[in-house]
């Protein structure tokens, strides 16, 4: 259990969409975080920070680490938003 930014299902949007215990959610380690939970290593080391000052890019990839270590709902659910935001399911 870390202090940190919260990531995947504990972070917005899949946050309002999964219920989950308070400190289930995992997060990016960060000293200013605002949540614990269990550890996540970010796809890069200054994620952390660089989503606390943008909150679409923190969506963005609270959505693919969903993909990356979430349970099969939340890979669906990820999926499916970042299919949406992305418009690769319109045709050209």
């Amino acid at each position: 259990m870390k202090r940190g930014v919260p990531t995947s299902f504990g972070a917005a949007p899949l946050s309002s969409l999964i219920a989950g215990k308070a400190g289930d959610a995992p997060v990016w380690p960060h000293p200013q975080g605002t949540a614990r939970g269990p550890s996540v290593a970010p796809i890069y080391r200054t994620v952390a920070q660089a989503c606390m000052a943008d909150p679409a890019l923190h969506q963005m990839l609270a959505l693919l680490d969903a993909l990356r270590i979430g349970r099969s709902r939340e890979r669906a659910l990820a999926q499916k938003l970042l299919t949406e935001r992305l418009h690769l399911g319109h045709a050209a």
